[in-house]
């Protein structure tokens, strides 16, 4: 079995690396040059873009068809991403948009999602995994390598006809320009991606060419759509050179405290300790401030019985792997999965909300959901990129990256005396999806409303 499952590797590396030389010799040196370094308005790129249709057209079609085209669901959400794409639906539906969603993800990843889902076989997911640093680009080329996920995209597209891509991750962008070259697109970036990985990659020297490949894909894609969201004022600063077709759509959340608590089973969490809560997706750079900087501090409180960190969500395989290389700390409690009524008793229960991020892109929904709380709030710089006209709010303590352990420290050997009082900010209900998604129906209408009347 082992020796099959090599040659069936071996084969789709063949037909994946097909695949990737094919896209990158739509990239010219001329070309990728002028991705990286030319203007938006040169004749270069006049000529020589994918002919994409000015987003006013969607203004002439009667409830225009969009297929939002993800890797994770826009149903049945979970992570921080997915209530984005979620909140997007609202957004197309306040448009008069008729949206259906679909994808590609990875073997049993999830369970069946419906037939507008492509799911990777197991052999798929073993070369897509196989190298974590270009994972996502992998992913997209394990369906071009294959018939028959191409064909059965294709056969989804046809039964939606849609008059719009809906993109929510660069790396899909291969799969839609080879496959579905005339649909026009819509791009939703979460965060440049390029920097991103930059980042995941500091100091990986052989690195350097596929951090290369992830630029010049998402510059390609923000180049030739029709619309971009993006989610930062620093995001829109960084595709502002190369489209003049953007929107700022943030990050926000739902108020966890708004919803009827009710008690998390079998977890045993007493509600008058001074309870810590971090509710983090499975993404790394969510994990390494806890490890760097959180845990060890834990551990100095591990004896006593008042202290208890509460980490929630796909965070919790962090802190398994964490476990098995360092020990268990007694005073860390991890709750896999939760229901929303369930999220607002652990923010009851909780004193301090803590964000440890030091380093990713784009903005942290975990932000906004924390703003919306009344809780004291305990963030670094990193976690609250987007969010800093709030750093003054009540009950919000925003350090530098590198001093969250000591104002961690200084908060824990407090804590008998630190107010664990209501902190009400009421400045901060913009950061709320009901306010983002009337705000970004607006924007949105405003700016095809000014491309028409510019024809």
């Amino acid at each position: 079995m082992v020796d099959t499952d090599n040659r069936v590797c071996t084969k789709m590396k063949s037909r994946f690396m097909d695949w990737y030389q094919l896209y990158k010799r739509d990239f010219s040196e001329e070309y990728a040059s002028n991705l990286l370094n030319g203007d938006k308005n040169s004749d270069f790129f006049a000529t020589n873009s994918r002919n994409h249709i000015s987003i006013e057209f969607i203004n002439r079609i009667k409830s225009p068809k969009i297929f939002q085209f993800s890797y994770y669901p826009a149903i049945n959400n979970i992570t921080g991403g997915e209530r984005r794409i979620n909140s997007l639906r609202k957004i197309m539906a306040g448009l008069g948009w008729n949206l259906s969603s679909g994808g590609i993800y990875k073997f049993r990843e999830r369970h069946p999602l419906g037939s507008n889902y492509v799911e990777l076989t197991k052999r798929q997911n073993k070369w897509v995994e196989s190298d974590w640093r270009e994972w996502e680009i992998r992913l997209g080329y394990a369906v071009l390598a294959s018939d028959f996920d191409r064909g059965q995209l294709k056969q989804i597209f046809n039964v939606i006809n849609p008059d719009v891509l809906l993109i929510e991750h660069p790396f899909l962008w291969p799969i839609v320009k080879h496959l579905f070259p005339k649909v026009p697109v819509i791009y939703d970036s979460h965060n440049v991606e390029w920097q991103l990985k930059s980042n995941f990659l500091q100091g990986d020297t052989s690195a350097e060419e596929i951090v290369n490949f992830y630029e010049l894909v998402e510059r390609d894609l923000v180049r030739n759509s029709s619309l971009v969201f993006c989610c930062s004022d620093y995001d829109f600063s960084v595709y502002k050179s190369l489209t003049e077709n953007l929107i700022l759509i943030p990050n926000g959340a739902n108020n966890p405290t708004t919803v009827v608590s009710k008690r998390v089973e079998n977890i045993d969490i007493v509600a008058d300790r001074f309870n810590i809560i971090y509710i983090s997706s499975p993404h790394l750079p969510n994990w390494t401030g806890v490890e760097d900087f959180v845990l060890p501090v834990m551990k100095r409180y591990e004896h006593g019985n008042k202290i208890n960190l509460i980490l929630a969500g796909g965070i919790c395989s962090f802190y398994e792997e964490y476990c098995k290389r360092k020990g268990k700390l007694s005073n860390v409690t991890t709750i896999n999965s939760f229901s929303d009524e369930e999220k607002a008793y652990l923010f009851s229960i909780s004193s301090l909300i803590i964000l440890p991020i030091v380093s990713g892109g784009g903005t942290n929904l975990k932000t906004a959901e924390a703003l919306l709380s009344t809780k004291r709030i305990l963030a670094s710089e990193t976690a609250f990129r987007g969010f800093e006209v709030f750093k003054n709010s009540k009950g919000v303590s925003v350090v530098k990256n590198d001093n969250f352990a000591d104002a961690f420290d200084q908060i824990l050997s407090e804590e008998s005396s630190a107010d664990q009082g209501s902190y009400e900010r009421p400045e901060c209900q913009v950061v709320s999806w009901d306010s983002i998604v009337g705000q970004a129906i607006s924007d949105i209408n405003k700016l095809i409303i000014r491309k028409v009347e510019h024809e």
